[in-house]
């Protein structure tokens, strides 16, 4: 699309509010839920033009204007409204970015000439408190609110003990929100966040997304967020969080003599979340190889029971032993067994010397 048709669309969109004031032009804009609203006054019933409603004014102007007078400007708007009934009031404003939620009468925001009349004025009289100097533009853009639109993600994810993770969070919709709220949903309860723990960051105004620090199994559950505007709640979608523990695992005896045809229980204590498999290795003669656990051999060195018996030891079987854990979180190899083969003779003779 070329820049004229971009400017017809513009120039399209363009109210026919405007008035003049100390030589400076007063331009209102409207978005399309304004100008849909604007639409349907014959629609509107008595009663619902009796109701009130808040609508986002953003107000652009020149930038060579004074800070300190449209401060002063804004302050002097409010001041002069209170305690008075207007069918339009301004609730609360922005200093920063120049927005300014107003309270109006629906029955106002259904007539346009009804609108002209309550809005003039009030930009007029903020106008009043600015040594303008010269001709300018002042574009007033009214904008009715919209519920805001959160998406938050990713949608799952899993999260190693202690790591940091953040949940990012897009919103959309103006005006922008007041308030930010996360919730954690565990065991079906839900569970206020409070962002200004040091257990967190972000999640506020400023910044939405959730920063989970040195991330715990408490930690687990179902994150949502949820935005406040003058139009509503908004609420996110859900972003399951799932912890992960990185395996350990220790094996005993450290070393052992074993006597052949005897059965040798190699100990074997294993944590992690969720559940590691376990893998048992042999190194003899600085080769490392993986036990083939043949039930005549052999029994435990599984999930079930991590701990390896071996099943009439022999020569073939001395070594040193290690078992590896590995889970989702990553993998470990535990510290070594080293077991001595000592045949039966061997065996007398340390029991008739000893």
């Amino acid at each position: 699309m070329d820049e004229d048709v971009l400017m017809e669309k513009a120039a399209a969109e363009i109210e026919t509010l405007q008035t003049v004031v100390d030589e400076v032009v007063i331009r209102v804009f409207g978005n399309d839920e304004l100008n849909d609203l604007l639409d349907t006054k014959d629609e509107v019933t008595a009663d619902e033009g009796q109701g009130r409603m808040q609508v986002l004014f953003q107000i652009e102007v020149p930038v060579s204007w004074d800070e300190k007078d449209i401060i002063k400007a804004l302050n002097e708007m409010r001041a002069s409204q209170m305690n008075k009934e207007a069918g339009v009031k301004i609730k609360s404003y922005s200093c920063k970015d120049l927005n300014i939620i107003i309270d109006v009468l629906k029955q106002i925001m259904i007539d346009r000439r009804e609108l002209h009349h309550e809005v003039m004025p009030l930009i007029s009289g903020f106008l009043s408190y600015i040594d303008t100097k010269e001709k300018a533009n002042v574009n007033l853009k009214m904008i009715v609110p919209e519920k805001l639109q959160l998406e938050i993600g990713p949608a799952k994810k899993k999260v190693i003990n202690e790591y940091s993770h953040t949940i990012e969070c897009n919103i959309s919709g103006k005006p922008s929100p007041f308030t930010i709220q996360w919730t954690k949903k565990k065991h079906g309860e839900e569970i206020a966040i409070m962002p200004l723990l040091e257990k967190y960051s972000g999640g506020t105004v400023e910044y939405p997304s959730l920063t989970i620090k040195c991330f715990m199994i408490d930690d687990e559950g179902i994150y949502v967020c949820r935005a406040t505007n003058e139009a509503g709640v908004g609420v996110s979608n859900e972003s399951q969080l799932t912890y992960l523990e990185k395996p350990m695992v220790k094996v005993s005896p450290e070393k052992q003599s074993v006597v052949r045809g005897k059965a040798q229980a190699l100990m074997c204590s294993v944590s992690g979340i969720p559940q590691p498999i376990v893998l048992w290795m042999r190194v003899n003669n600085g080769e490392e190889a993986i036990i083939n656990l043949s039930p005549e051999k052999y029994t435990g060195g599984n999930v079930d029971c991590p701990s390896l018996t071996i099943i009439d030891f022999n020569k073939k079987d001395e070594g040193i032993y290690v078992c590896k854990a590995t889970n989702e979180a990553g993998e470990v190899i535990s510290n070594t067994s080293t077991l001595r083969y000592i045949g039966e003779l061997e065996c007398f003779k340390d029991k008739y010397y000893s």
